[in-house]
């Protein structure tokens, strides 16, 4: 523990002497400045790899830490270099004014005034709506608080929350959105300089390859090109990540998800072939069985239950909406094949064949110079078929 600490702190956060840490035990997290004889518990992200907070649970010799015992904040409060300015006796004005601002009681005008206090009292407000964030401020546990922290926090767009945003967001606390975090980070970025926002590039890119949730990995694609952080070349460069992170991906739903994400990138190569290699996939993601309160409303919503589409018919889409002309060819081959099934062609035919030339040739090559045998008969029945509905939508 005191290897972590002093990781975190050249200094002691009480009484500021050189970081000289022992640990007092190692399964509570406890640490002591052997200086000052203050005691900490350090409170860490579910896989022990990061700081997220500290309670202070002695105040050893620093008299002006005595109104601090027991006090549990984020990190940053603790790295501050001015945490004891005053820091106790406005923390019951923070309160105050954060109520107003989130409980529906108060008048708009109330509302925008106790913004403009937070707002005014600077860092340690945002420290100390963090904790809210965090649940670690007793009298402000209730759901609807920490809710709405963030909603304050982006509306202060203080940077100085930004660490704490991201190490919250690592934290794996359940009580935490972790979207909510991600979200704030991205919206307080774009209110911010340029320079600062390329200090989070990094990380945003690091959740955009590596995290598990494809919504997450979404949020941070779009914070990426909305703070304009990647180059054209880079996104490229990223894009086989994004392959092979949906390749490994077990869950149908995830899949299709980060398929559609896909949707900007189809001008790639690699991803028109990833999508071509899609479509034998049928694997569909669940969907919730037919629900109602009587035989009669059951059989309404049975007979307006549909399916949710395979993995492969959302690639043939995406193929389809592309344009690209490799990827209709090869979609218009696995279909002639007798990929998808019956109903997908119906559907897509029309698409397929209006205004494409190409289409209309290669479909006459299917016809005209492939050998006619059972395995290729029929292959040119349908082409036959495409080339029909071809010359009706044209007329």
């Amino acid at each position: 523990m005191k290897s972590i600490m002093a990781e975190n702190f050249s200094i002691c956060p009480i009484c500021k002497s050189n970081a000289n840490f022992s640990t007092v035990n190692e399964k509570q997290h406890k640490v002591q400045c052997i200086h000052c004889q203050a005691v900490f518990q350090l409170f860490l992200a579910r896989n022990k790899q990061g700081l997220i907070s500290i309670k202070l649970l002695k105040t050893g010799k620093e008299k002006q830490a005595k109104s601090h015992k027991k006090t549990h904040k984020v990190l940053g409060f603790w790295q501050h270099p001015r945490i004891f300015d005053n820091s106790t006796s406005l923390e019951k004005e923070i309160n105050k004014n954060f109520k107003r601002y989130v409980e529906i009681s108060f008048s708009a005008k109330k509302k925008e005034k106790a913004m403009q206090r937070l707002t005014e009292l600077g860092d340690l407000a945002v420290f100390h709506i963090l904790g809210i964030t965090m649940s670690i401020v007793p009298s402000l546990r209730a759901q609807v608080y920490i809710s709405k922290s963030l909603e304050v926090i982006r509306e202060i767009a203080n940077p100085i929350c930004l660490p704490d945003l991201v190490r919250i967001f690592n934290s794996g606390n359940p009580l935490v959105s972790r979207q909510n975090v991600l979200k704030t980070i991205i919206d307080i970025l774009l209110k911010l300089e340029p320079e600062i926002a390329s200090q989070y590039k990094d990380f945003l890119i690091d959740v955009w390859g590596n995290d598990l949730d494809q919504s997450l990995r979404g949020l941070a694609m779009h914070g990426l090109r909305a703070l304009n952080l990647l180059t054209e070349s880079e996104m490229e460069d990223l894009i086989p990540v994004i392959i092979k992170r949906i390749e490994e991906e077990v869950d149908p739903q995830s899949r299709v998800n980060s398929i559609v994400g896909l949707g900007e990138f189809t001008n790639n190569p690699l991803v028109i072939d990833f999508l071509v290699n899609c479509l034998t996939d049928q694997s569909t993601p669940p969907n919730p069985p037919p629900m109602a309160g009587s035989l009669t409303g059951f059989l309404v919503a049975a007979a307006k239950y549909k399916p949710k589409a395979s993995v492969g018919e959302v690639a043939a889409n995406m193929i389809l909406k592309s344009g690209n002309q490799k990827g209709i060819l090869r979609l218009i081959d696995f279909i002639l094949d007798g990929g998808l099934g019956r109903k997908i062609h119906e559907k897509k035919i029309e698409k397929l064949v209006s205004d494409r030339p190409f289409v209309i040739d290669f479909l006459y090559d299917v016809i005209t110079r492939e050998e006619t045998n059972a395995k290729n008969i029929n292959r040119k029945m349908m082409a036959r078929e495409f080339l029909r509905i071809a010359k009706s939508t044209n007329e």
